[in-house]
């Protein structure tokens, strides 16, 4: 019995949950561990840009371009944005293994942090991180069921990130004002 009366599993709790925490930052060594707080640290700004800036001007903030049209020529290539996919050789973007890490390392802080892992919070992040790679965000639309979806992906070096993902949606051009044209 645990204290209180009740059975609690072991390893559970804040004690366990920050010693597991610990230890994984002290796997990672100092540089793994600058570069997560880092990102964590763009993921808050990301996430306040988004409520208080118009989108033009954060996507440069981010150091990501804006698309202003289709993005590249069809549904491409590879799967940078999720290289724990295998991918044929030659699809996907020629990540070092530091970019590899952020690029996974953005992945994991927007599915466990506090804010929602949308596909453009998810871009803007992954565009931060593939910034030597000239991402373009692009933005787009599809109607299905009468219902109308928006999804947000990356062309990084004229390699789609997000091939299945943007296959089904139209791109559009966000104007200055914040409004979406098409």
């Amino acid at each position: 019995m645990a204290r209180g009366g009740r059975d609690r599993p072991r390893g559970s709790g804040i004690v366990s949950a920050s010693g597991r925490l610990v230890r994984g930052l002290r796997r990672r060594g100092l540089r793994g561990t600058v570069q997560l707080v880092r990102l964590a640290l763009w993921s808050v700004l990301i996430e306040v840009g988004l409520r208080v800036a118009p989108l033009p001007r954060l996507v440069r903030f981010v150091g990501v371009t804006l698309g202003d049209g289709p993005a590249a020529d069809g549904p491409a290539q590879g799967g940078a944005s999720l290289p724990e996919e295998a991918s044929p050789p030659g699809t996907t973007l020629p990540l070092t293994a530091v970019e590899r890490q952020g690029v996974l390392d953005a992945h994991r802080i927007l599915r466990r942090g506090p804010f929602a892992d949308t596909c453009l919070r998810r871009a803007l992040l992954v565009g931060h991180v593939l910034r030597p790679y000239a991402p373009v965000l692009h933005i787009g639309v599809a109607k299905s069921d009468g219902r109308v979806t928006a999804h947000a992906w990356l062309v990084a070096d004229g390699v789609n990130l997000d091939p299945t993902g943007s296959a089904r949606f139209t791109a559009v051009v966000p104007t200055m004002k914040g409004t979406l044209t098409g």
